[in-house]
């Protein structure tokens, strides 16, 4: 009578761990669905506000004007009233990101015309992102500074429906 009685508490056990890990790893699935549509719908919703000709006009030239500014502060209130986006900017892919708008985070932000460099998994991410319809994967980043950032890109089309992503000549 022991051993069965033991061997039910090791089968419970057992299927209590097992239990567990299934339903955290459920939640977790759960979450990421969550937040991922939650930061592609900021990201797509960022883009549409956006005029495609005006990002080609900003990158070739480094002027800025009333709609520019006009952007600058829509992409700063996104970002800082929103307790769900840590960060928000339009680039332009050349290479580098090639700042157009960038939220101001915690008082600091990348100018017009300023560059940065790709992280590792940048070209293969942008390649799926700059057309129309695009796929909208599970781009999860960890980073020291803020743990798991969930990373959305979208499309800014021109006038002519093409996205904004090619460098123009200058």
């Amino acid at each position: 009578a022991n051993k069965i009685l033991a061997g039910l508490l090791i089968l419970a056990v057992v299927l209590i761990i097992v239990t567990g890990i299934f339903v955290s790893l459920y939640y977790r699935s759960i979450r990421l669905g969550q937040y991922r549509n939650l930061a592609y719908s900021y990201s797509r919703t960022l883009a549409c506000m956006i005029d495609g000709d005006k990002v080609k006009q900003y990158y070739i030239t480094e002027e800025t004007d009333e709609y520019y500014d006009t952007i600058q502060r829509y992409i700063d209130a996104f970002a800082r009233e929103s307790e769900d986006i840590t960060y928000a900017f339009v680039f332009v892919p050349d290479g580098s990101y090639h700042y157009i708008w960038d939220a101001t985070v915690n008082g600091s932000r990348w100018d017009l015309g300023e560059s940065e460099e790709y992280l590792d998994n940048t070209e293969e991410i942008l390649s799926q992102t700059f057309r129309h319809n695009p796929e909208e994967p599970y781009n999860v980043s960890e980073t020291a500074l803020y743990g798991n950032l969930f990373i959305a890109l979208s499309p800014i089309f021109d006038s002519e429906g093409n996205p904004v992503n090619d460098p123009w000549p200058t």
